[in-house]
Order: C-alpha cells, then sequence, then structure tokens
C-alpha cells in the first residue's frame, strides 16, 4: 500500500491516498482507498484523506470514520456515478468535498446512520431522473456547506436526525407529468436548520419546501424560496411551527405553517 504524508501548518501529519482510474496513484477505485484507510484505524486526532484524481468512477461507497475523501480539481473533475445502489451507500463521521455525485437508485446519498456526522463540502449532484431522491436522511447527522444537489426527487428529504445546511442549493427538477408532487426540500420529521440557502422546483408541480409530517424544530434563515407557478413556496400537511426569517419567495406560505418571523413575497425574485 503506498502512503503519503501531508503537513498542514502546526497540526499533526495526516495520511493521504491517492485514486486514479488511470492506475497512476496508490489505488485505482475510491473504496478501495476508503477501506485500506480504514484498515489503518483512524481517529479524529489521525485522520486519513483520500484524494481523487479527476475521471469518473462508477461505485457505490461506504464511508468510515474519519477517512475523508475530496476531489483533485476545483471544477468537480471527479464524477462519483452509481448504478443499482446509492452513490454513498452509508455514512460516517468524515467530510466528502469536491465531487460530482449521480446515480440511478434513491437516494443517491443515503445517511442512516446513527451518531455519526456527514460534511458535504462543493458537492455537485445533477440528476432528475423522477422519484430519485437526491440526499435522504434517517438518522445522523448531515452538514452542507456550498453544495448544489439537484434531484428528481426531493434535493433532500429528511425523515429523521439533523440537517444543516449553509450557502447551498437545493433543487427539484424532472419533466414527467406524472411524477408524484414533491418538494426541493422534504420534511417528514427530524431537525432542519437552513441558512443563505436557494430552494427552487422546476419540475411540472410542487413547493419550494414541503413539510409531510411536523419535524422537531425547523428553521429558515435567509433562504431564497421558488416553487413552481401556482404552488406555495412553503406547504404543509399538518400543523407545523417552522421559524422563517428574513426570507423571499415567489408565492405564498401555507396556513398550516406558524412561526414565520418575516417574509417577502415578490413573484419576480
Amino acid at each position: 500500500m503506498g502512503s503519503r504524508i501531508l503537513v498542514a501548518g502546526g497540526t499533526s501529519p495526516g495520511r493521504v491516498l491517492v485514486v486514479d482510474p488511470l492506475g497512476n496513484a496508490d489505488y485505482t477505485t475510491i473504496q478501495a482507498a476508503i477501506n485500506a484507510a480504514n484498515g489503518q484505524s483512524p481517529t479524529a486526532a489521525a485522520q486519513w484523506l483520500i484524494l481523487v484524481a479527476p475521471g469518473r468512477y462508477e461505485e457505490s461507497l461506504t464511508l468510515y470514520d474519519y477517512v475523508n475523501v475530496a476531489g483533485l480539481a476545483p471544477d468537480k473533475a471527479a464524477f462519483l456515478d452509481a448504478t443499482g445502489s446509492p452513490a454513498i451507500a452509508t455514512a460516517a463521521t468524515c467530510t466528502v468535498s469536491h465531487l460530482r455525485v449521480a446515480g440511478d437508485t434513491a437516494p443517491i446519498v443515503r445517511a442512516n446512520v446513527a451518531g455519526k456526522t456527514l460534511r458535504l463540502v462543493n458537492v455537485i449532484m445533477e440528476e432528475d431522473d423522477a422519484e430519485v431522491d437526491g440526499l435522504a436522511i434517517s438518522t445522523g447527522t448531515v452538514e452542507l456547506y456550498d453544495c448544489h444537489l439537484q434531484a428528481g426527487g426531493p434535493a433532500l428529504a429528511i425523515s429523521g436526525g439533523t440537517a444543516r445546511v449553509s450557502g447551498s442549493l437545493l433543487r427539484h427538477t424532472h419533466g414527467s407529468v406524472l411524477a408524484a408532487t414533491e418538494g426541493a426540500l422534504e420534511v417528514g420529521g427530524g431537525t432542519v436548520e437552513l441558512v443563505r440557502c436557494v430552494l427552487e422546483n422546476t419540475a411540472p408541480a410542487g413547493p419550494a419546501v414541503d413539510f409531510t409530517a411536523a419535524p422537531i424544530a425547523a428553521k429558515l434563515l435567509q433562504c431564497i424560496l421558488r416553487p413552481v407557478s401556482g404552488a406555495n413556496a412553503i406547504d404543509a400537511d399538518v400543523a407545523v411551527t417552522a421559524v422563517v426569517a428574513a426570507c423571499l419567495g415567489t408565492a405564498g406560505i401555507h396556513a398550516n405553517v406558524s412561526g414565520v418571523v418575516s417574509y417577502t413575497e415578490d413573484a419576480t425574485i
């Protein structure tokens, strides 16, 4: 197994493995590198980094604690494209950054491990197959920073756990009039906090945010909400308390939603 040492400032050295599909590095697949790093018993104080060279990786990843994955190129040229399984099937406490992800199986990214915190940074997802959810959270915590998630199902669907999203675009888009009406953000439980995000629906119908059940807590701060014409910016099937502050939207908010502090409706946004 090849390894490299990366020293950043005054921090402890972190071990690094490089992945290149052409064979010019330690491994040709991301999962092989992740497994090798995990075999070295990484800890919070001694984390491993998997650097992914530009290329197409047809894999479904199982992540492990303290094994971080990052694309080498700032233009997100490392492309994780899964078939038949989620692109990220099992979450962990780690960071995934600077990757493009896609897939044909819902969800494209799955967070279903209690007690784990998965961080996604500068991750781009551009998928528009109807009914294929983007990121689904049922337990654990997922933090998104400067991400662009587009999916034919909800870009983000949370039924449990916690989602913290900052500076990101969540878009629901597909061309099938037969697909169910969904939001860019679907909330059926858990805790969700969004700050300075854009939530957009460009499918045949649907809101920007859809509460299908009451969450434990919900906050939308300084967000822009763009539903399909004729739909609510925020829809709710049940009574929901959600803190909505300093937000702008192209449509109104369903009467089931309380807790709105400041919201401006403007069809030209």
